[in-house]
């Protein structure tokens, strides 16, 4: 429900959950206010409970602010009424730098306040993070004081204005909050005002109002609300002297009590002297105002408008919140700079308005001349190179390469369009809509410009092309940084160090990270990896870890895209330590979101996936940032549906790609289909035997790709291999062979003759001819996956690659050469860690031992296979396990023990029947051991 800005409305009952023995002051999660779900307690003021929340009918995140229970029902109507006009108060203001009312009601016999959740924490913790100008600080409560001159417009005085009160979003906009808070205690005439401060010293504190003495006496702190009902109201520390004497306030109390927190926020020092309630109110009645040891650059025309607004005398003030905004303004500030300040007599009567239009045009076109750089940019990252890049990529003669060039540029103009409207937006926001302060627009344009390097460092590439960056030009080009990342100002903020000399030395290093990361995208890996390591140790000696984790993040992914994957774990891990280090905690979640992709798929061990999973979404919970939030959630959910599916979890895996779908479509509309996210279910919906769908799916990936990476695309070529195991799943090897033929050949193209990256499809066509029995071309490609990762670093696919090379030669009947081959494999595990391919070595060699008459001693590993098999292994390795430790225990064990063959044999012939088509000859081959051995 909505408040009306003409009457308070009747707060609605709401049915609302409190959890036995839960007080309203300690919400758990799930519990309901109203209709809102708590997520989370956000903190405690004089008048309430703040409450982070969901709203499951608008689908957003809200604040909900929950009244303290009063004692005493008189107390408690009136504080009920207090609330109500509260929301009502700041539900007629429609201001940016104003907080947002949506919702009042009742719960737990309660009023509570539904608003707009401001992610950036408060003015108080900008302020403590530190390193902030004169000039940052001043225009950040700049607009905090827009948001009271339009309470003052409305007619409402907000009485305690203090950095807590004061909220800033994502975008770091200050929103100025609590309004109503307070009423006088009494009014008395300006002769009684005057006489309350006409005493002496020692006699003023007997002469405040009652609650204040009382205050004193109790020892109140200065930065504690004095918000009980009755009573005056507002901050100590920041209170005006007619608060204290209990006198009638209007709206220049609030510019008093603004300059007392600005004057402190400037200076570093306390406005008024005073460790105690008593001394303070002493000091803030006497006038004794601290003068700073150091101005800190703060001009002189802003310390006398301070001065003015801290009078003791509401009427030697300013007269208005706007007047002395009119003073510290950016337009105030840049027509001193300019020298164009007043003019005397009857001139500056005659001129005035010229003069006020004259200082705001000259203001905004200094504040364009800064955004207004876009031609000159583009024209050298791209235009002045895009001639030479084209003819360099057609003279590669490659057939296809006039369409890659014009994928190219039609991507580069797109992104080129994208970018300069985020950089506009970022300057609107500043200089036409004064919703956001200078130094946030200096983080944006910075982070766009260190984007835009992305775009150069692509054009000084295509500039020297070849044929491998022609294959892999039009897929680069759509994936570059998105510009939306830059509107962050909470991760900005993050990133970057506030001393000027260190930021320019880390705004250094994230342009050349994003250079390298663009070499890595061209196939540029030795080269791109050197340089990585160099930013590596650039980062670490500018000592800070926020870059730090960036540089090791952009190593791991090399060395995964290398297939070193132990290297990328120990990069991985190293970067989300230094992210956790230096606060920056959406870097971190990513590195653990990299590290649970990588253990899982790689090293298959799902519970540590499970571990960095639920670090990736601790992380999350420190985010601000919805947007943020949601794009790393669904890379989250693309990740766990990968890991799923390969511990066989596939329920869980089609959830979390749906999920990923609805996320990716919600954040970017249905344009560019997610071609990863499809493929992946496709792949869930092929393991459950959902051809028809799966079939669907990966035919309108490879469309995708195809249009936007070009038909001989490493991501192109993955589609094709995905295909290839569909078309085997059913039992169609020829059309299997065919697809993962095609593959193999883009790949081969593009990474090389010996490139691990050729592996994986080499080991399919090696199985695909297995199944066939084909065993000659089957050895061919099993020994050519074998050299593409015999001098690597991946323990586990060496391990493999020699099973499968002993699994072809076992088959030929040539046990002596398969028992050699699957020993040098076992030797190797010995040596480095290869656990999730070595209970299937260890089953080869036993039946090779088995073959060679020495079922004994194959007996032995057969058992260790059967113990190492974990529960979530590959249904087609748990069978033939099963399978090899049946017969051999048929002719090694003691006839007791045959019983438990036949279980083991019944065991496999059940896997191998859940398979499918794919183990039709090993389930006939099972089937006749059973048949024979009764």
């Amino acid at each position: 429900m909505s408040t009306s800005a003409s009457a308070p409305p009747a707060p609605p009952v709401a049915t609302s959950t409190l959890p036995i023995g839960t007080s309203t002051n300690e919400l758990p999660k799930g519990a309901t206010i109203g209709r809102y779900l708590v997520v989370k307690r956000l903190g405690a003021g004089g008048m309430g409970v703040v409450y982070a929340a969901y709203d499951p009918e608008l689908n957003r995140k809200v604040a909900i602010k929950l009244l303290h229970a009063a004692s005493g029902r008189a107390a408690d109507s009136e504080g009920r009424v207090r609330l109500q006009r509260e929301a009502q108060a700041m539900a007629r203001l429609s201001h940016p730098n104003v907080i947002a009312v949506y919702d009042v009601g009742t719960a737990f016999e309660q009023v509570f306040v539904a608003m707009e959740f401001a992610e950036g924490g408060t003015l108080t913790d900008w302020l403590e993070r530190g390193g902030h100008g004169w000039e940052a600080i001043l225009e950040m409560f700049y607009q905090a004081g827009c948001g009271l001159q339009a309470a003052h417009a409305a007619g409402l005085v907000h009485r305690d204005f203090k950095p807590d009160n004061c909220l800033l979003g994502s975008d770091m906009r200050p929103r100025v909050v609590d309004f109503g808070l307070a009423r006088e205690f009494k009014q008395e005439s300006a002769s009684q005002a005057k006489a309350a401060g006409a005493g002496k010293s020692g006699d003023r504190l007997a002469e405040l109002p009652a609650e204040i003495r009382q205050a004193i006496a109790n020892s109140q702190t200065l930065s504690s609300p004095m918000t009980q009902a009755g009573a005056i109201m507002g901050t100590p520390r920041y209170m005006a002297p007619e608060q204290f004497n209990g006198q009638t306030t209007d709206a220049r109390t609030d510019v008093f009590t603004f300059c007392v927190v600005l004057y402190e926020s400037l200076y570093g020092i306390q406005a008024f002297p005073g460790n105690s309630l008593g001394e303070l109110a002493l000091s803030v009645l006497e006038g004794k105002l601290q003068q700073p040891s150091d101005r800190k650059g703060v001009p002189s025309f802003i310390h006398k408008a301070l001065l003015r607004g801290l009078s003791l005398d509401p009427a030697a003030r300013f007269p208005s919140m706007q007047a002395l905004l009119d003073i510290i303004s950016p337009e105030a500030r840049r027509k001193r700079r300019l020298g164009i300040y007043g003019v005397i007599g009857g001139i500056g009567l005659l001129l005035a308005a010229t003069r006020v239009v004259s200082a705001q045009q000259l203001y905004l076109a200094n504040a364009n001349r800064s955004c207004a750089r876009s031609d000159a940019l583009f024209d050298k990252v791209w235009g002045s190179v895009k001639a030479q890049a084209a003819q360099a990529m057609l003279a590669t003669k490659v057939p296809y390469a006039k369409d890659v060039w014009v994928r190219v540029d039609n991507n580069v103009d797109k992104y080129l369009k994208e970018w300069e409207q985020a950089r506009q937006d970022a300057c609107d926001a500043t200089f036409a809509k004064r919703k956001q302060p200078r130094v946030h627009l200096n983080l944006r344009l910075s982070c766009l410009e260190n984007q835009l390097q992305e775009v150069a460092a692509f054009a000084e590439l295509l500039r020297s092309a070849d044929e491998e960056i022609l294959d892999r030009a039009a897929d680069a080009s759509s994936d570059f940084s998105l510009p939306s990342v830059c509107e962050d100002a909470i991760v900005l903020n993050s990133q970057v160090p506030e001393e000027p000399q260190a930021r320019k030395r880390v705004e250094n290093l994230y342009r050349e990270i994003g250079a390298v990361r663009v070499m890595t995208r061209m196939g540029r890996f030795s080269q791109a990896r050197e340089r990585a390591q160099g930013l590596v140790k650039q980062a670490e000696g500018a000592s800070y870890p926020p870059a730090t984790s960036r540089a090791l993040a952009l190593l791991g992914n090399i060395d995964a895209n290398a297939a070193d994957f132990p290297s990328a774990e120990r990069s991985f891990f190293s970067a989300a330590v230094a992210a956790i280090e230096g606060g920056d905690h959406r870097a971190a979640a990513h590195a653990y979101m990299e590290l649970m992709r990588l253990v899982g798929r790689q090293f298959q061990q799902y519970e540590l996936a499970d571990r960095y999973h639920r670090l990736a979404l601790a992380e999350f919970s420190h985010l601000r940032s919805g947007r943020i939030r949601d794009q790393l959630e669904g890379n989250l959910l693309y990740y766990a549906c990968q890991v799923d599916t390969a511990r066989g979890e596939l329920a869980r895996a089609e959830k979390a790609c749906q999920q990923g779908l609805k996320m990716h479509e919600r954040l970017y509309g249905t344009e560019r289909p997610p071609h990863w996210l499809l493929s992946s279910l496709a792949n869930v919906y092929r393991r459950q035997g959902r051809y028809d769908e799966a079939f669907t799916l990966l035919r309108q990936t490879l469309n995708v790709l195809e249009k936007s990476s070009g038909p001989e695309h490493p991501r192109t070529a993955s589609a094709l291999a995905s295909l290839g195991n569909l078309f085997a799943a059913q039992g169609k090897y020829p059309e299997a062979v065919d697809y993962t033929q095609r593959a193999l050949a883009i790949y081969r193209k593009t990474f090389g003759e010996n490139s691990p990256r050729l592996y994986e499809s080499q080991t399919l066509l090696a199985r695909w001819a297995i199944k066939q029995g084909q065993l000659e071309p089957a050895l061919a490609f099993a020994r050519q996956a074998f050299e593409a990762v015999r001098s690597g670093k991946d323990a586990a696919r060496q391990a493999e690659s020699h099973r499968l090379v002993g699994e072809v030669l076992y088959r030929q009947g040539r046990y002596d050469d398969a028992r050699t081959m699957h020993q040098a494999g076992l030797d190797l595990c010995d040596k480095k860690r290869c656990d999730p391919s070595l209970p299937a070595l260890l089953a080869a060699t036993a039946d090779d031992l088995r073959e060679l008459g020495r079922a004994k001693e194959a007996l032995p590993l057969a058992e260790q296979a059967e113990r190492l098999l974990p529960s979530t292994a590959d249904r087609e390795v748990a069978a033939n396990i099963h399978f090899t430790l049946a017969r051999t225990l048929w002719l090694a064990g003691k006839k007791p023990e045959r019983a438990r063959a036949r279980s083991l044999a019944e065991q496999a012939r059940k896997g191998y029947r859940d398979i499918g088509k794919l183990a039709k000859s090993e389930l006939s081959e099972v089937d006749a051991w059973l048949a024979k051995n009764r």
